[in-house]
């Protein structure tokens, strides 16, 4: 697999507050170019899937920040249905799970999803983008 710096990056969660906090943060990281957010999961899901079915899919995101805890369509879903598109190019996607969400069954879940690389506990800071671009998985994508 082609490894790409993290320069796209998608923010998925209904919380306005959480969304204006994240992109505050990683607006911060020069080499991230595009922070794009999204209140509706729905909404997101249909854009990267036109992305995905069409000749620009090389304007995907890098890396997405999804929350877990959302009405509509809650994180798993949007993961899932994600997850159901080309394979190749899906797997080009990083996924971080950004939640509120404390609980064991969602961290162990969110283990055994292969393209998720972090689950980050809300809210997002420089500690934790730091942390993430400093993991050995991530780092590849996402270099200092």
């Amino acid at each position: 697999m082609e490894l790409r710096p993290i320069k796209k990056v998608i923010i998925i969660d209904d919380d306005p507050t959480s969304i204006f906090v994240s992109e505050k943060i990683l607006k911060k990281f020069p080499d991230i170019e595009t922070v794009q957010s999204y209140l509706n999961p729905l909404k997101a899901y249909s854009d990267i899937e036109q992305l995905i079915n069409s000749d620009v899919s090389h304007m995907l995101p890098d890396l997405i920040f999804v929350d877990l805890n959302m009405p509509v369509m809650d994180g798993w879903n949007f993961i899932e249905k994600l997850n159901q598109l080309d394979p190749e190019k899906v797997s080009k996607i990083k996924i971080n799970v950004l939640t509120s969400s404390e609980s064991i069954t969602d961290i162990e879940k969110a283990k055994a999803v292969q393209n998720i690389e972090a689950y980050v506990q809300k809210p997002l800071n420089i500690d934790k983008v730091k942390a993430l671009r400093a993991s050995s998985i991530i780092n590849r994508y996402f270099p200092c």
